[in-house]
């Protein structure tokens, strides 16, 4: 009689007894478990860029500020000055750059006209008629220098494109003559009115018609000279009133002093480092929880 095949099943292990393939490491653990790692790149990094902020040569910066128009309570009580007061300030800081601001202070201050621009820029402060001239330079004494120097030119500058003055004086002798204009229409209407009344009771059909034509065109003309003159002093009003036509310039605040971006800089590479330091920390846990890992499961 055959013998059965014996069977081995009893032979296999339980189920559960077979642990499952290990699983890599993932960032979050390399991280938390070389967390020294990553906290001495943090630190070592960081200094470093702390230190290469701090030893870069730093820049200076000084301001000087400049204001349309008179800053007292009568000038800034006329209407519409503080918008015509902030568009005129926004003109004037563009002028900044041009070459009859940027060419005398080259000039006074032995620079090519391309490292004076280089070196100032101009802003408008929001809602005001002020705007600022900042100058940069490797010393504080020649960022003082230059932000005053571009505050006078641009002083001389105003001065030179302002034909305010002339304007208002002509526009001044056109109202004074439509004033007299006026008058003597006043006069001819005034003339004819005690003529006609005068003869009313002895002059003829014709005459009186005459007459009464010679009031009607006296009186038109009145009214011409009369609007004529409205015209011209709301006119002269207008351009006296109005920041934008009266643009005094005047200086605000000379720079007195400048300010170095020394700080600011060791604050920017520091961070940078800081942030470096983790970028490297961190990959320097995944490589080293790899390894260990491979080194653990190679056989």
């Amino acid at each position: 009689m055959p013998q059965a095949i014996p069977s081995h099943e009893s032979d296999r292990p339980p189920p559960g007894v077979i642990d499952p393939p290990p699983s890599r490491p993932t960032v979050g653990d390399a991280t938390r478990r070389y967390w020294p790692l990553v906290l001495i790149a943090v630190l070592v990094l960081g200094a470093f860029g702390a230190y290469t902020g701090h030893s870069r040569r730093p820049a200076y910066t000084a301001t000087a500020s400049l204001s349309v128009g008179l800053l007292d309570v009568t000038t800034q009580s006329v209407p519409g000055f503080a918008v015509g007061g902030e568009v005129v300030a926004s003109g004037y800081s563009r002028a900044v750059q041009t070459d009859g601001v940027i060419d005398p202070v080259a000039q006074r201050l032995k620079m090519t006209p391309a490292e004076v621009r280089g070196h100032v820029s101009s802003t408008p402060v929001p809602n005001s008629p002020i705007f600022t001239v900042t100058a940069t330079a490797a010393s504080a004494g020649s960022a003082v220098t230059l932000a005053n120097a571009v505050s006078q030119s641009m002083l001389a500058y105003g001065r030179s494109h302002s034909s305010t003055d002339a304007a208002s004086a002509r526009l001044l002798a056109r109202y004074l003559g439509a004033v007299r204009s006026r008058n003597r229409a006043r006069n001819r209407v005034a003339q004819l009115r005690s003529g006609s009344s005068t003869s009313a009771g002895t002059a003829s059909a014709a005459t009186t018609a005459s007459d009464s034509g010679s009031l009607s065109q006296a009186r038109a003309d009145l009214e011409v000279q009369q609007l004529r003159m409205d015209t011209l002093a709301d006119q002269y009003r207008a351009r006296t009133s109005t920041p934008g036509n009266t643009a005094v310039l005047q200086p605000l605040v000379n720079a007195q002093g400048a300010s170095s971006d020394r700080g600011s800089k060791t604050q920017l590479y520091g961070a940078l480092g800081v942030l470096a330091g983790l970028c490297v920390g961190t990959a320097l846990a995944v490589l080293l929880a790899g390894w260990r890992f491979r080194r653990r499961h190679a056989f």
